[in-house]
């Protein structure tokens, strides 16, 4: 594989990543200073289902078709005849961004419920 080749993979996968909303996932800090620890623990658990209800793998998977169709139409531009070479590089650029794109969902659910049964989300 050529300089060229493995330069604009690389670009495919960062930027068909980013398209799929990048971002990070953490610890979620809730402040429960006055709060019930009985109905806190409640209320955590039923936030934390809302948020496990939505699947992370249906994110990764139409990130992996988005980054391949990108990437196969950006070969097919460049270097017709390595223009799977390019929707690979895109599926996996796509994957990554929807894994991370997934996860960032679950948590803005998780924040929103909370803050939505009174308690201050630290982060």
């Amino acid at each position: 594989m050529n300089c060229k080749i493995g330069i604009s993979i690389l670009f495919l996968s960062l930027l068909s990543g980013c398209a799929t909303n990048g971002g990070g996932a953490g610890g979620i800090l809730v402040d429960t200073k006055g709060k019930d620890s009985a109905q806190y623990t409640a209320d955590d658990y039923e936030c934390q289902h809302y948020a496990e209800s939505q699947s992370v793998a249906s994110n990764a998977a139409a990130g992996a078709g988005a980054g391949a169709l990108f990437g196969l139409l950006i070969g097919a531009v460049i270097d017709r005849q390595n223009m799977y070479q390019y929707a690979r590089a895109g599926a996996v650029g796509g994957v990554a961004g929807g894994v991370v794109g997934g996860v960032k969902n679950k948590d803005e659910i998780f924040r929103n419920c909370m803050r939505g049964r009174g308690y201050t989300v630290l982060n």
